[in-house]
This record gives structure tokens, C-alpha cells and sequence, in this order.
């Protein structure tokens, strides 16, 4: 998991006590302060500064870098299960991007044989007013008419305070359009 940066106290053959780290994660300069105070002034108390208060402050620096590795790991994993999902997201998109080239093949194909269908029953029906008239009922255009892929059925998103226009639906007027008279466009203004 995470490198545990600890310090540990020895004693010596004469009786002080020493301060050894157990890991190149520690800052060499906290090492030497560390064994001043575990020397030289181990009876040496300052106002919230000890060796204990020291110990302390390490070993919680110490967690918080062990939660931050791990929170590191975790974020690691969790990328490589978006880029996993991502990867797996656009395989998905290519491949509904293959069915729908392949629907709308297919009902092109279906359309023209049904069409030709249509025209050769048409001429056996000449005979048969009834049967004529029925098929001469059915239109096949309609089946042309591909239907929204489900990207393209999903609702458009608005933007903020924008308003669809009023003749969205409605269709373009053909032919050029009228020239406006400039005495009438002064008059009005």
C-alpha cells in the first residue's frame, strides 16, 4: 500500500536513548532534530514542545500520509475504471452506429423489393378491380422514412433563457423573398 515513514526509539549501551528512522521518506533535518531531542535534551521539556509532543505530530503526519496514498490509489483505480467504462462506451456507440447502418440497409432493401412487389401485384390485379384498388391503396413511401436513431429521438437541451422559435415546425416559404418598398420602411420609423 503506502511507505510508512516511522522513527524509532533505541537504546544505546550507555543509556540514552536514540531516534532511528525507518525510512528514506523522512526529512533528513526532522531525523537530526529528532535525535537532539532524544539526546542531549530528552530532559529537556518546552512549552508544547517534547519528544512526545514530536512523536505525536510525526505519527499523525505519518496517517495522513498513508490516507493520502490510499485516496491516491483509490482516484488510480477509479481511473482506470472510467477509462475501462469509456472504452466500453464507445464500443457500445460503434456498435449501435453498425446497427443502425445495418436497419437502414435492410429497410432499403425491404422498401425496394416490396415496391417491386407492389408494381408486379399491381399487373396481376388489372383483372380484379377489388384486389387493384386495394393495392393501389398502399403507399410505401411512409416505410422509407427512417425513424430517429436513440441519439437523435432524445429531447434537444434548451440553453438558458432561450425560447424554441415559434415556427420551428412550420416549413420555409419557396421563392424569393418580397422586396420592401424604402419610402414605406422611413414612413413607419
Amino acid at each position: 500500500m503506502s511507505e510508512i515513514s516511522t522513527m524509532s526509539l533505541t537504546a544505546s549501551v550507555d543509556g540514552s536513548t536514540e531516534v532511528a528512522p525507518s525510512s528514506s521518506r523522512t526529512d533528513p533535518a526532522l531525523v537530526e532534530l529528532f535525535e537532539v531531542f532524544g539526546g542531549p535534551l530528552r530532559e529537556v521539556a518546552f512549552p508544547d514542545v517534547s519528544l512526545e509532543v514530536l512523536h505525536g505530530l510525526r505519527d499523525e503526519a505519518e496517517l495522513a500520509l498513508i490516507a493520502r496514498d490510499d485516496s491516491a490509489e483509490i482516484v488510480a483505480a477509479a481511473e482506470q475504471s472510467l477509462a475501462e467504462a469509456e472504452r466500453a462506451l464507445s464500443a457500445a456507440r460503434e456498435a449501435l452506429r453498425d446497427a443502425e447502418t445495418a436497419v437502414d440497409e435492410r429497410q432499403r432493401a425491404l422498401l425496394v423489393r416490396a415496391q417491386r412487389a407492389l408494381s408486379y401485384a399491381k399487373v396481376f390485379a388489372e383483372t380484379d378491380p377489388a384486389l387493384h384498388a386495394r393495392l393501389s391503396a398502399i403507399s410505401l413511401s411512409r416505410i422509407a422514412q427512417r425513424k430517429p436513431s436513440v441519439r437523435e429521438s432524445r429531447p434537444r437541451a434548451l440553453t438558458l433563457g432561450a425560447e424554441p422559435a415559434a415556427n420551428e415546425g412550420a416549413p420555409r416559404k419557396r421563392g424569393r423573398p418580397r422586396k420592401v418598398d424604402p419610402t414605406l420602411v422611413a414612413a413607419s420609423g
